[in-house]
């Protein structure tokens, strides 16, 4: 530390110390006030952009919606020893992880995602459902399948390769650190630079 916490200051000192240790840290903070930064920025324009959810994401959150739940593997067993049916307590934020992207979801039942087929045993992720159903090594989807899965992704397809061949920067914000890592696995299969920064990273 700058001062020893045994050694007694009376407030002129205190304060002589804090106007030097203002000096030194000067140069290395910016801080401008709001109304100082908003004249020399252009107006903002803000979009906003519909899109549909995909099949999964329908199905999933017609139950969620409908029930309250989503079918599991049975993994998750409560004390009594029961499974099968996992209670989602904040209904509101498991349908925003859905819409966002169905992977998000450990535990789901691989017969309530593929009812068409005959499953005979379970999966610990919902990816690597997918992944088993659509010939994927090692239990992860890369390629088109990964973002055909959710329609956000879709739609961030369809926009980003454009931006990108016009050196363009984009900004994107995730509620999620788990949204993050499927976003990354996008961006290596698109051959994206990027960095990621959340409460993981200094």
């Amino acid at each position: 530390t700058l001062i020893d916490p045994q050694v007694d200051l009376n407030e002129e000192e205190t304060i002589l110390i804090i106007r030097r240790l203002h000096k030194v840290l000067r140069p290395f903070l910016l801080r401008r006030l709001k109304k100082e930064v908003e004249s020399q920025l252009p107006e903002k324009v803000e979009y906003v952009i519909k899109c549909d959810m995909s099949a999964i994401q329908r199905v999933l959150y017609r139950h969620m919606q409908g029930r309250g739940i989503l079918l599991t593997d049975g993994s998750e067993k409560d004390k009594k020893g029961k499974g099968g049916a996992k209670t989602l307590m904040n209904t509101i934020m498991q349908l925003k992880k859905i819409c966002n992207h169905p992977y998000m979801f450990p535990h789901i039942e691989v017969r309530y995602m593929f009812p068409h087929i005959e499953v005979r045993y379970m999966f610990p992720h919902i990816e690597e459902s997918f992944a088993e159903h659509l010939g994927f090594p090692n239990g992860v989807i890369s390629g088109h399948e990964l973002y055909r899965a959710s329609g956000k992704f879709e739609l961030l397809d369809r926009i980003l390769p454009k931006l990108h061949v016009t050196n363009h920067r984009v900004l994107l914000f995730c509620q999620m650190t788990s949204l993050m890592t499927i976003m990354e696995d996008y961006f290596a299969y698109r051959n994206f630079l990027y960095l990621r920064l959340d409460g993981m990273y200094l």
